[in-house]
């Protein structure tokens, strides 16, 4: 049986949501960026972000580093939207079929 820590799961990927609003917002260079980014689903940060990436060169926009650590970025960037979907899993449905048992988060309440 696995174990999570709903609230800690939940935080932690408020924080990853968090990260990704700046990170495409720092991508698109706009002084509005941060408007474009509000509200928008994990999803759309994460596809929006891929694209900017994928397209920067093509579009000549300013160097993104290292070919290598922009590839590392990018499988990063996947990597969160992955991981964000199996948050919802766990959050939302049953886990892919595994038995969850939900535990406290040590603070006594339910």
């Amino acid at each position: 049986m696995r174990r999570y820590h709903l609230g800690a799961i939940a935080e932690a990927s408020a924080g990853v949501e968090f990260t990704l609003r700046a990170m495409i917002a720092s991508l698109l260079g706009s002084p509005r960026a941060n408007v474009v980014a509000a509200g928008q689903s994990v999803t759309w940060l994460v596809e929006s972000a891929l694209a900017v990436i994928d397209a920067n060169d093509d579009f000549g926009g300013p160097s993104l580093g290292d070919p290598q650590e922009v590839a590392r970025f990018r499988a990063a960037i996947k990597l969160c939207g992955d991981l964000y979907t199996k948050r919802n899993h766990l959050i939302h449905e049953d886990a892919d079929g595994f038995e969850v048992e939900l535990v406290g988060d040590g603070s006594g309440g339910a």
